[in-house]
């Protein structure tokens, strides 16, 4: 037991791909096995056109994708862009990240399927698989940039509790192939890198390369996560603060973090002009666009209608939490400070959500872009367990965990079989 318990503690991230893992494979072969949902199907059409001939265009991909079952509407080759593109108005960093393991797949489909395909099951498992295991590896850097701070336990305990209690679990393994799993593999890498540079600025300007990649990254693979821009501010202050540097070292690292952050959003653009003649779209999509005349920010907070809190009360806890990080004196500076980078993210997608036409953000499980700020919400739940340990009420922390995780689970089946509106209010 002393054993098993020691595994849970150090290794929570493994610990809930055992967990998780089974939860997909039984989702994902029940019925037509392969990707459900709308948005995940436009960006498995990037890697599987990428895997199949090396290209971005799309016609052959979506014809494949009709003849196997997915939406003709949806997936139309006749709806064009001005440049005569095949249209696919979703951003690109998803797609690319999990190319590989699409073509893996379609490699393996010769054994499984009879032949080399990048558009059948198997590509598409191998696409959702790659996808959780990125998850995964952002969740490992997130606990790793934290141990040292809130104790290996703390953290595994925020782990478990965010995974049962927000949305974090079921985009992680029911809809593996939406964005959100790149969010947080790319984020959580993010934070990681920013922590280390928060603690020594100094260090090679390779890293601020990196993290400048990462930043650039979380835009390319969910345009609402624009504020994570706010770690680039941070981890700018954190140069600018430095005493131990030289003018031409601080100029050298804040250099090389821009540089690499906007040369990796050139990329979408570059994709944007190829695509649709425009470096940026004026809208997202056909059927929504951006409101500056009108604030459903509370909504986004508080509406029925996968309000973040509402929806998922842990949220407010982990808020609590992160507030209790910023006032304990004795918390590194370089938490705190990675922390408000963080926040800087989440009030991002909070100001842009709010001023979208669709800012319930469609069939989606909860108020689904703040995954992005996965990290905050591990620390702040951690947080809350280490005062929990400290004043010896755990039972307490459990027991209102357990109410949230039951909450949560019956809102996920709910949610996902349709006992619910996927779309509509919650009452």
């Amino acid at each position: 037991m002393d054993r098993l318990v020691a595994f849970l503690i150090r290794q929570p991230v493994i610990a809930l791909l055992a967990l998780g893992l089974p939860v997909f494979l039984v989702n994902y072969f029940a019925g037509r096995p392969g990707i459900s949902g709308w948005d995940a199907n436009f960006y498995f059409s990037y890697a599987a056109a990428l895997s199949d001939g090396g290209t971005l265009e799309l016609e052959r991909t979506y014809g494949e994708m009709v003849s196997r079952g997915a939406d003709p509407v949806a997936f139309d080759v006749d709806k064009r862009t001005p440049t005569g593109q095949v249209a696919n108005f979703y951003p690109l960093g998803h797609s690319l990240i999990h190319t590989p393991g699409t073509f893996l797949g379609s490699l393996v489909a010769v054994a499984t399927e009879g032949e080399r395909s990048s558009f059948g099951p198997t590509a598409q498992l191998l696409f959702c698989l790659s996808a959780i295991l990125g998850a995964a590896i952002g969740l490992e850097a997130v606990r790793r940039s934290l141990v040292p701070t809130l104790s290996e336990e703390a953290v595994a305990v925020g782990l478990y509790t965010a995974a049962a209690t927000t949305m974090l679990g079921y985009y992680w393994f029911v809809l593996p192939a939406h964005s959100h799993t790149s969010s947080i593999l790319v984020g959580g890498v993010a934070f990681a890198i920013l922590m280390r540079l928060l603690a020594e600025p100094r260090l090679s300007i390779f890293l601020y390369a990196a993290l400048g990649v990462g930043i650039g990254w979380m835009v390319m693979v969910r345009l609402q996560d624009l504020g994570a821009g706010a770690l680039a501010l941070v981890a700018i202050g954190g140069v600018l603060a430095c005493r131990d540097l030289s003018a031409s070292g601080k100029g050298a690292r804040i250099g090389a973090l821009v540089v690499a952050g906007l040369l990796t959003v050139s990329i979408q653009l570059l994709h944007w002009h190829w695509k649709d003649g425009t470096w940026f779209p004026r809208s997202y999509n056909d059927y929504s666009h951006f409101d500056f005349g009108q604030s459903f920010h509370l909504s986004v907070l508080f509406s029925p209608r996968h309000g973040l809190f509402l929806w998922h009360p842990a949220f407010a806890l982990a808020l609590a939490g992160v507030v209790l990080i910023w006032r304990d004196a004795d918390m590194p500076g370089a938490l705190r400070l990675g922390l408000v980078g963080v926040m800087g993210l989440a009030a991002g997608v909070l100001l842009i959500g709010g001023f979208y036409s669709i800012w319930w953000f469609g069939d989606s499980f909860g108020s689904r872009p703040f995954l992005s700020a996965t990290p905050a919400v591990v620390a702040g739940l951690a947080m809350l367990w280490k005062l929990a340990r400290e004043r010896r009420c755990t039972r307490l922390y459990v027991a209102v965990a357990l109410l949230l995780a039951c909450l949560n689970g019956a809102l996920a089946i709910a949610f996902h079989l349709g006992w619910i509106s996927r779309s509509g209010a919650l009452f």
